[in-house]
């Protein structure tokens, strides 16, 4: 009976253990001392952490006086796609490791910029968000659907006809600029058809038209709407975008030019 009881026992104290366990946050090993890199030590103090909180505020408003009367002379648009904050704490993190220290203490270059901001990204038709979509909201200012370009949510995905509407069309801050007297290009390490650099100059009711084949996968004329690629070299703004596109092993590049090269640009696509 005795024994019973002490087995009882033992089964109502592993599973009352088992009810209170973290199954989504288990608890890890420390990781050993000659696999981690050894903290400074006065990060140890409260002290460190004042002076650092201090510098960067300092710095910060150095930086807002140094600006203050002057005047931008071109703007320049960086975007890591799919570069949430989780990647970013991991890059850092990466970043200091690399240079023998723990990692999290480090910072990211764009960090140190006057102005950082967080954006919600989704899609009018989408809670996840995709890189047509988005790249019409932070290129356009304005949001629509899933998988479209330079088009209003007015406009349901593969809709020709709907596209065809002027009033749905948005432009991009590229066509500002130009309609400024400025010049515009882009710099990409995808392909220049590819939704992201696309919001700059493409109006399509599907990302995936990037040629006239595509088009005509989803039953439409290509006559009507043109692919993504005609658009770049045809239509503006991409035809007044004063670049071309070198190719090696890693990225494709696009690079300022006085005179566009069309047959350069056509060879590329």
């Amino acid at each position: 009976m005795r024994l019973l009881h002490l087995l009882l026992t033992c089964l109502l104290s592993l599973s009352v253990e088992s009810a209170f366990a973290d199954h989504y946050h288990p608890e890890r090993e420390s990781v050993p001392s000659s696999r981690r890199a050894t903290a400074d030590g006065a990060e140890l103090t409260a002290k460190y952490w004042y002076d650092e909180a201090e510098a960067g505020i300092r710095a910060r408003r150095a930086r807002l006086r140094q600006g203050k009367d002057a005047v931008a002379r071109n703007v320049v648009m960086f975007l890591g796609d799919g570069m949430s904050v989780p990647t970013l704490a991991a890059a850092r993190i990466l970043l200091g490791q690399r240079n023998n220290r723990p990692g999290e203490e480090e910072h990211l270059s764009f960090e140190s910029f006057p102005t950082v901001g967080l954006t919600k990204t989704y899609c009018v038709n989408s809670q996840i968000a995709d890189s047509a979509c988005t790249a019409t909201a932070y290129l356009c200012g304005v949001k629509n659907n899933n998988g479209m370009l330079g088009l209003t949510a007015a406009v349901p995905r593969r809709n020709c006809t709907a596209s065809l509407d002027t009033a749905t069309n948005v432009e991009s801050i590229a066509a500002w600029a130009l309609q400024d007297g400025r010049d515009a290009g882009i710099v990409t390490t995808t392909r220049v058809t590819h939704a992201s650099p696309a919001g700059v100059y493409a109006k399509a009711a599907n990302r995936n038209w990037e040629n006239d084949a595509r088009v005509r996968e989803d039953n439409q004329d290509p006559n009507n709407c043109p692919d993504i690629a005609y658009q770049l070299v045809h239509s503006s703004p991409g035809k007044h975008f004063k670049a071309e596109e070198e190719e090696n092993s890693y990225q494709q590049i696009w690079l300022m030019r006085k005179e566009p090269q069309v047959g350069e640009l056509m060879d590329a696509i």
